[in-house]
């Protein structure tokens, strides 16, 4: 990249890992961190706020800062909640805003922090562009926010996959015949599962479009910030990761009891929801250029599959404080590469919650994988990956196995839980030379690393129901007449857990709001997706 190291250049990285520590004035946290007015405390007001002086041709009136950031916060449109209903992209975008970005160097500097708190986008690599524009070590011949000092002002970050439906001409350039046999070979058959395969490259073409772009300037936290904060998303609190609404939709002309539009209850669709741990790998699509960018050449390029390269890159240049996801097989998972290439320590998450649906449970084949006796491999839809010093929610949505699950997923997921809590055990108890590599994985961090459990034992359906389905394929005695009490301890036993174990705990209550996205998995509301 041709950074140089000078005065200004570490100067000015000091400054814009400062400049967004708090919201706006005038912006409060409701919209931001806390989803309902009675959490939303008063920001601090901070007593030297970072501005940037611009060209003195179109001055603005000798109002303080702090004031002029007030009247831009009234031009902010209120987001919400993104699972309180299904919305189209466009519902998100900030146009008095941007607009107001766009009148003068003045304006640009002030309504650019109350623009960028928090981010709705189903397109990173348009988040990310411009990224390379200004170096640091040109610091000084540029005076307008680069798109560095933009995203230190990115307080939450929503990231979704596209919504449908993705055409053949949406494609940046169309699948080749050897990818298509890939895809083939994956299970997929193009003629029939063509929607959900353009889907999921669309969604790869805009990750491997990002990384291209973030991952040149990886230089910058080595060579400016010694320590475990990242530069270039450092005020980054929630972060949340979901696909398109999966509830029930109606016709805009049509009444519910009308044919509904399926999501994540219809065991058929993998359009909303693609089956991204049965994508292949080494597709040929991505020795190419994106959007004129070359494969970054590197440990990373080498060492883990195109699919999952900015899930690792995202865990490395921002350190979120709450995470929650829906899958976490896709391009933008939340995922860390446990020290294997990069020795840049950040910290972990303080909690990530993992909205489990009847689908997530759902096992899928893997093809030409035979096990040791000659049975095939099967993978589920979801997989809960571990951190060292975080808490990991598993949270059942309430209504959804209630109304819309199987007997079938509800003896599937016990399984679920059993054999994560199985892995759990695996990666908190491996030898010292393992865990030498793991980041975060000292002794004063085993203790907030955990797993909580919410919406099982409110359930009795699931119990009743996933109980007797696992006695019937011969893994526990139970009877259906027990009490209570005497089930949850069949429970107990058959996920081995242990009542008033500190680091897995099967909580009382359903989870409550969730700190990232603000779902409440017991309410009948729409869903995070």
């Amino acid at each position: 990249m041709g950074v140089g190291v000078s005065k200004p250049a570490v100067e000015r990285a000091d400054e814009f890992v400062t400049s967004g520590k708090n919201l706006p004035h005038g912006l409060s946290g409701e919209d931001i961190y806390y989803h309902d007015d009675r959490y939303s405390p008063e920001q601090p007001l901070d007593p030297e706020p970072y501005f940037l002086t611009a060209s003195p041709s179109r001055e603005l009136p000798e109002l303080p800062v702090e004031i002029w950031q007030k009247i831009f916060a009234h031009l902010r449109r209120r987001v919400g909640r993104i699972s309180e209903k299904p919305r189209k992209g466009g519902e998100y975008h900030q146009r008095d805003l941007f607009n107001a970005m766009r009148v003068s160097k003045n304006f640009y500097c002030l309504a650019a922090p109350v623009l960028y708190a928090r981010v709705v986008t189903d397109k990173p690599h348009l988040l990310f562009y411009g990224v390379r524009t200004h170096s640091l070590g040109f610091i000084d011949k540029y005076k307008r926010w680069s798109k560095l000092d933009l995203l230190q002002f990115i307080h939450r970050l929503d990231l979704m996959y596209l919504p449908g439906p993705v055409l053949l001409p949406d494609l940046r350039f169309p699948l080749s015949n050897k990818d298509k046999e890939k895809f083939e070979t994956s299970v997929f058959q193009y003629t029939k599962d063509s929607e959900e395969i353009r889907r999921m490259i669309a969604n790869m073409d805009n990750a491997q479009s990002t990384i291209r772009n973030v991952h040149r300037i990886r230089t910058l936290r080595e060579t400016y910030i010694k320590s475990v904060e990242p530069v270039i998303m450092s005020n980054l609190v929630q972060l949340t990761i979901s696909h398109p609404s999966f509830r029930y939709e109606y016709p805009d002309d049509g009444l519910p009891g009308d044919e509904k539009i399926y999501g994540i209850s219809n065991p058929i669709d993998n359009v909303n929801w693609p089956r991204w741990n049965l994508f292949p790998s080494r597709l040929n699509r991505y020795k190419n250029k994106i959007d004129g960018l070359s494969i970054p050449f590197s440990g990373m390029s080498a060492s883990i599959s195109k699919k999952n390269q900015f899930s690792h890159e995202l865990a490395r240049i921002c350190t979120p404080k709450n995470v929650c996801m829906d899958d976490s097989y896709g391009p933008y998972a939340y995922r860390r590469d446990q020290g294997n290439y990069d020795k840049i320590i950040t910290k972990p998450p303080e909690r990530i919650t993992y909205h489990i649906y009847p689908r997530s449970v759902e096992k899928l084949m893997l093809p030409n994988l035979l096990s040791k006796n000659n049975q095939p491999l099967f993978r589920f839809r979801l997989s809960s990956y571990l951190f060292y010093g975080s808490t990991i929610r598993w949270v059942l949505d309430l209504k959804e196995w209630d109304l819309n699950s199987s007997l079938y997923q509800r003896g599937e997921l016990l399984h679920w839980i059993e054999h994560h809590i199985r892995d759990f055990r695996k990666f908190i108890n491996w030898d010292e030379k393992t865990q030498g590599r793991l980041l975060n994985s000292k002794s004063k961090q085993d203790e907030k690393t955990k797993i909580e459990i919410y919406g099982l034992l409110d359930n009795f359906k699931v119990i009743d129901e996933g109980l007797k389905q696992i006695w019937q394929d011969g893994w526990i005695h139970y009877e259906l007449d027990w009490d209570y009490d005497r089930k949850i301890n069949v429970l107990y036993d058959f996920l081995q857990v242990i009542p008033g174990d500190d680091q897995i705990k099967i909580m009382d209550n359903s989870g409550g709001i969730c700190p990232a996205c603000g779902n409440d998995a017991s309410k009948d509301s729409w869903t995070i997706f």
